[in-house]
């Protein structure tokens, strides 16, 4: 991954959800089938099964082949934006994993124009942004990470219960907090918008702290939670927290990798083995 020489390439991490529809304590792990059109509901199950069983590239071309048939069907746009994201975090490769957001991208930018007020297709485009954003110029990064702020917001009007947004707006106050405070006052300075400019370690620690409270089964929140703990130098209590993600059980094809990163944090902690 390149870094600019302001680093804001470390500006937003949205948080990737985990599995299916991203509304309340579901925390996205529940089964994505809502109320769909008969035609699609089919694909719809067996596309989320399959990305639940690990085949997301599987549910992908599925989605994918269903679209060219049915490019107005919304659940199926968003699971699509859905399953790239996830391909996306598991690649290895920088341009794989741009390519892989600027499609989900696509698919959550359809999916929104279709319901502007659809939780699912906001918060995947949402994550897609906010992982593209890892690998852009500073100007497209504070761009990104403006437009994830404002999702971040506006899912939250709409459901004021949804984990994977509090998660959001906890990575982007990380993330702009990590940089050093010289890189962090010239990045608002020469690129300042609301989302450099409304950030601490106060309320990203509050953000994440709401996502873990509604959604503690997922490991990605408690792992966020750590790292900020472990970059705020509080080992205790992010040692429980990293311990906690790596005592849940893995529901989402990304969790192997979450826990690894847990793994390597919990080794770098005062009185680690």
């Amino acid at each position: 991954m390149h870094r600019n020489h302001f680093q804001l390439a470390a500006l937003v991490v949205a948080a990737l959800a985990h599995g299916g529809l991203p509304t309340r304590s579901s925390a996205q792990i529940a089964p994505a089938v809502i109320s769909m059109p008969e035609v699609s509901g089919s694909v719809a199950v067996r596309a989320d099964a399959l990305f639940h069983a690990g085949d997301v590239e599987g549910s992908l071309v599925l989605l994918r082949r269903h679209l060219v048939r049915s490019p107005g069907d919304y659940p199926t746009q968003w699971m699509a934006a859905r399953s790239a994201v996830a391909l996306g975090m598991i690649a290895t490769e920088e341009d794989e994993q741009n390519s892989r957001y600027r499609e989900a991208i696509g698919y959550g930018e359809v999916a929104v124009g279709m319901e502007p007020h659809g939780l699912s297709g906001l918060y995947w485009l949402v994550a897609a942004k906010g992982r593209l954003a890892l690998q852009q110029g500073p100007r497209a990064t504070a761009r990104l990470a403006q437009e994830v702020y404002d999702g971040a917001h506006l899912i939250l009007a709409l459901d004021s219960l949804h984990a994977g947004a509090y998660d959001v707006l906890g990575k982007l106050n990380y993330e702009v907090m990590n940089l050093s405070g010289w890189k962090r006052a010239l990045a608002r300075a020469i690129l300042g918008n609301e989302a450099l400019r409304d950030s601490s370690w106060e309320k990203g620690e509050a953000y994440l702290l709401r996502a873990v409270e509604l959604a503690p089964e997922v490991v990605l929140y408690h792992l966020d939670l750590g790292r900020l703990y472990w970059r705020t130098d509080r080992p205790a209590e992010a040692r429980a927290r990293l311990e906690q993600a790596l005592a849940l059980p893995s529901s989402h094809p990304a969790d192997d990798t979450f826990k690894d990163e847990a793994r390597a944090l919990l080794d770098r902690l005062p009185g680690a083995r």
